[in-house]
């Protein structure tokens, strides 16, 4: 299992390499666009083979569902620093929201819980 791990690692390098150059190369030249997706697609695709090899029982929509969550959340608070920069005014109405929302969570983690028992 080891040595088709290695050569999924060599794939996964190779391929984004490849696919870094060709996406910084269609930004110049729009016929360089198919090779980018085909090398982003092999990319990704090594790199799930590379993860499934390391956890065989672990659900692949679970880990990709919480790594989506990390990813949304994090564009959200620099789409937010962002605006705060553009607009400084508006930092008491994103900071009201935020409070709001972890007030929403914790009240929705508490009734959570009491259903559970």
């Amino acid at each position: 299992m080891d040595r088709n791990r290695q050569m999924w690692g060599v794939v996964f390098l190779a391929s984004g390499l490849i696919a870094m150059v060709t996406t910084l190369m269609a930004f110049i030249a729009g016929p360089s666009v198919p090779f980018a997706v085909v090398s982003w697609l092999v990319t990704i695709y090594a790199g799930y083979r590379i993860w499934r090899a390391a956890h065989p029982a672990t659900s692949f929509w679970r880990e990709l569902s919480r790594r989506t969550v990390a990813v949304v959340t994090f564009g959200a608070t620099v789409a937010a620093l962002a605006f705060v920069a553009a607009a400084p005014q508006v930092v008491l109405v994103i900071a009201g929201i935020w409070v709001a929302a972890i007030v929403v969570l914790v009240v929705m983690l508490g009734l959570a819980e009491r259903i559970s028992r």
